[in-house]
C-alpha cells in the first residue's frame, strides 16, 4: 500500500527538475533525505509499480528542425534486423514495429528520426536505406507537435 510520501514522490517525479540534482529537490518538497527518496524509488521498480523512466526532450528547443517518422516497407523475415539496425542509430529516438494485416498501408516499421536541417535528415534516412537494402520508404514529417507529455497515474 502507498503512504503519503510515496504517492507525493511519484507525482514530482513525473517532472523532474532541469539541475544536477533532481532527486535532492524532491527529497525538499516531500520532508526526506535525498537518500531515502532514492531508496524508495529503488523499491518502487523492485515491486513493479515503476517499468521504466525516461526523459523527454523538446527537440525543437535543442536545435534539431527536422523531424520526421519514417515508414519502411519491410519483408517479415528483415523486422528484427531492420528494426536493431534502426534502433541502434543515434538520430533516431523511437522505432517500432506495427501490424499491417488487414491495412492499405504496407509501412510496417516505423523510426522517428531528427536532424538540423530537412536535407541533414533526408541525406540520413537515404544512407540508412541503402545501408539496410531497403530502398521502399516515406518520409512524413512533423508539422505542428500537439501533445509531448508522459503518462501520469496520480
Amino acid at each position: 500500500m502507498l503512504d503519503t510520501y510515496d504517492r507525493k514522490i511519484l507525482t514530482l517525479i513525473h517532472k523532474l527538475s532541469v539541475c544536477s540534482q533532481p532527486y535532492q529537490v524532491v527529497a525538499e518538497q516531500v520532508g526526506l533525505s535525498e537518500e531515502e527518496v532514492l531508496a524508495r524509488i529503488n523499491g518502487y521498480i523492485q515491486k513493479g509499480f515503476i517499468r521504466r523512466m525516461g526523459i523527454t526532450v523538446n527537440h525543437f528547443l535543442t536545435g534539431f528542425e527536422a523531424n520526421a517518422m519514417v515508414a519502411w516497407r519491410v519483408d517479415a523475415q528483415d523486422v528484427d534486423r531492420v528494426g536493431e539496425l534502426l534502433a541502434a542509430i543515434p538520430s533516431v529516438t523511437h522505432c517500432y514495429e506495427r501490424d499491417i494485416s488487414g491495412e492499405d498501408w504496407e509501412y510496417n516499421i516505423f523510426a522517428m528520426f531528427h536532424a538540423r536541417t530537412k536535407e541533414e535528415l533526408e541525406q540520413t534516412v537515404k544512407g540508412v536505406a541503402e545501408d539496410m537494402g531497403v530502398l521502399d520508404y516515406k518520409i512524413l514529417y512533423t508539422l505542428k507537435e500537439w501533445k509531448k507529455d508522459g503518462r501520469k497515474y496520480l
